[in-house]
């Protein structure tokens, strides 16, 4: 089954990934995703797809029968899959990596998800640009200032699937005068605006724009190159 998406513009959501919450790291990433429908371009040397014959699946999330998994931990990428509206996956052997999302109005989730009941401390929300390629964007009807915003602390507390917990910040987002932004999240526990500690695993997101025409099925599987 091919779950090539059919769009003509998009916006990628840059996929933070936290750590796991037993790791001593100073300023954690954050899973973003949007509340609308997407699709995740996974990076096929951390994730890969698995079916009910691996001893992992979990049938009550797969998707078209299939399942993200963490290749290091060999688990279930949960994380991921906690995209309400999530219609699947696709490889991409090289940027942009993430969450997708088609509409330049939307509402994005910064999740907490943590294999324990946590806090995050001054979660701070990012959205990059292209350099050539400035962008009027909009966070809950406010000018963003700076490429970034502090949302305020996070708890982290309600149960969810793989005996983790999960709890969420929603923002609403307009982008305006570019085609593609990146925007990921993080805990700036120490409060100097830069996040700090070791590297975590992150999802790139680059430009996918396509051209406003109509054009053939065929002719949008070559916009998106080889990926299927």
């Amino acid at each position: 089954m091919n779950i090539l998406p059919r769009f003509t513009s998009a916006l990628v959501i840059t996929a933070m990934i936290a750590l796991g919450a037993t790791e001593v790291l100073a300023d954690p990433c954050l899973t973003v995703y949007p509340a609308g429908e997407t699709y995740f371009y996974f990076d096929p040397a951390y994730h890969t797809l698995v079916d009910e014959t691996h001893r992992e699946f979990d049938p009550s999330i797969a998707i078209y029968g299939l399942v993200l998994i963490e290749r290091k931990a060999a688990k279930v990428a949960y994380d991921i899959h906690q995209a309400p509206h999530l219609r699947g996956f696709i490889p991409a052997s090289s940027d942009p990596r993430g969450f997708m999302v088609s509409s330049r109005s939307f509402q994005l989730i910064v999740d907490g998800f943590s294999n324990r009941p946590t806090t995050f401390d001054n979660v701070t929300l990012i959205v990059e640009t292209q350099l050539d390629c400035p962008a009027g964007i909009w966070i809950d009807g406010t000018p963003l200032e700076n490429g970034r915003r502090v949302l305020g602390d996070l708890q982290v507390s309600t149960p969810a699937k793989g005996n983790n917990y999960s709890d969420v910040l929603i923002v609403d987002v307009i982008v305006e005068g570019c085609g593609s932004v990146e925007i990921w999240a993080f805990a700036d526990e120490d409060e100097n605006g830069e996040r700090d500690g070791g590297e975590c695993f992150s999802a790139f997101g680059r430009d996918f724009r396509l051209p406003v025409r109509k054009v053939s099925w065929g002719g949008v599987k070559e916009s998106f190159g080889t990926r299927r």
